[in-house]
């Protein structure tokens, strides 16, 4: 049986309860995306790949945020291929507490087109395999991106990154940049990811996402180019406070 998602059901059927707290189920009302959480083995499978990754680098492992993972289907729910820090989109009641959008969250976003799909695996564990596949773009002992994208794995390391939360979405034409899909039929599904705090600061005082170089991992020779996953590398600041 599929996890219950933030749509209804036939008129008269008894609703299933919703996974989410009161303001996301208000915002997925009408969102034009599909949302659902991750089941119970997506969400193992997934921690066990960001932590497994951690502990190969001497990073402290992420814990699951229900917090987070009701932003994140907030959010995916819009069926907006960009990172929400870029948008208008109103920040969380009960988060605004904590701090500046930009100092208390980052974001990864892997999608995929109908006719792709993510190699008949779910869209949780494929996506983050494509930000592991980042690794041969990243130069650890200079800390820099060689080319390509970087960014979504370095988030998946960042030393005082502590939780995580994530939500799948379905996106369908016309809403949400069905045209990316064009050759594949319209719309999209997509995984999105929350991060606390904030990983990928490049300032004030400059932060490594492997502190200790003697830490860096194994890099190919070449890099793998990551073919579905969203094309940024977001540069966060932070004030040092």
């Amino acid at each position: 049986m599929s996890a219950p998602t933030a749509r209804g059901g036939a008129a008269g059927a008894t609703a299933p309860s919703s996974p989410w707290n009161a303001e996301t189920t208000e915002r997925l009302r009408t969102a034009p995306g599909q949302v659902r959480p991750l089941t119970r083995g997506e969400r193992e499978a997934l921690m066990h790949m960001h932590n497994t990754a951690r502990a190969q680098v001497g990073a402290k492992p992420l814990v699951w945020d229900e917090r987070l993972a009701n932003f994140a289907a907030m959010y995916a729910g819009q069926c907006r291929l960009e990172h929400w820090r870029d948008t208008d989109y109103p920040y969380p009641r009960d988060m605004q507490k904590n701090g500046p959008p930009d100092v208390v969250m980052g974001e990864n976003i892997a999608w995929s087109c109908p006719r792709y799909g993510f190699d008949g695996k779910s869209a949780a564990q494929r996506g983050v395999e494509q930000w592991l596949e980042e690794l041969p773009n990243y130069d650890c002992e200079n800390d820099v991106c060689l080319r390509g994208q970087c960014g979504h794995y370095t988030q998946m390391l960042w030393p005082t990154s502590e939780r995580v939360g994530c939500a799948i979405v379905k996106c369908g034409g016309p809403h949400g940049n069905g045209e990316r899909c064009r050759h594949g039929g319209p719309g999209f599904e997509a995984l999105y990811c929350e991060y606390s705090p904030v990983g990928n600061v490049v300032c004030c005082p400059r932060q490594r996402a492997v502190p200790d170089p003697a830490r860096c991992p194994a890099r190919a020779a070449r890099a793998i180019p990551s073919f579905g996953v969203l094309a940024r590398h977001t540069i966060w600041w932070n004030d040092g406070d």
